[in-house]
């Protein structure tokens, strides 16, 4: 469930920006919570704590780590906005860096969480630093309009990496590498 996509009624706030929607809409997904459900968290959630917790409290504990970054941009001939609703959401390898910093964080003060990396992936490299930084999967999105065979790609390249480093199986590199910053 994308909880950062933008709610058109409230003026383009995000759900989770909108406690009581926010609230609303984790107490309908607590009965879900036993089946396989994920909730999309935004990518610039700076009290992220509070929002990992409440989502937790219902019982909900895998999360996907994020959606677009929010960006606009203006073209200088025309001098409007490129995208009809003057913002638009940024995905691709600039976000990489932001998410997987985002997924470290979250992988260390809530190591019970199971997190789906989304974000700029683009190579092997990429979603094996998710994997590392403590990710269990990895989204590939915008990738695979400039390369059809992109997940195919990198799981074989993945699996040769794993082989490389006499690993027995993916487990072994997950969460390999801890945060310790604040």
């Amino acid at each position: 469930i994308n909880v950062s996509c933008p709610n058109v009624e409230e003026g383009g706030i995000s759900f989770i920006q909108n406690h009581k929607i926010f609230s609303e809409l984790l107490n309908i997904l607590k009965n879900y919570a036993e089946k396989s459900c994920s909730i999309k968290i935004p990518p610039l959630l700076f009290s992220y704590r509070k929002k990992v917790e409440a989502i937790l409290e219902k019982g909900i504990k895998t999360l996907t780590v994020a959606n677009t970054y929010p960006a606009s941009w203006i073209d200088v001939n025309t001098e409007r906005f490129v995208l009809w609703r003057k913002t638009g959401g940024l995905s691709g390898p600039a976000i990489f860096p932001i998410t997987l910093n985002l997924v470290l964080l979250i992988a260390r003060d809530f190591p019970e969480v199971e997190i789906i990396a989304s974000g700029g992936v683009y190579s092997y490299d990429t979603a094996l630093q998710y994997l590392l930084a403590g990710a269990r999967a990895v989204q590939i999105g915008s990738y695979n309009f400039l390369n059809p065979y992109a997940v195919r790609e990198i799981a074989k390249e993945i699996l040769d990496y794993l082989k490389k480093k006499k690993y027995h199986s993916l487990e072994e590199l997950i969460g390999k590498v801890k945060y310790d910053g604040t």
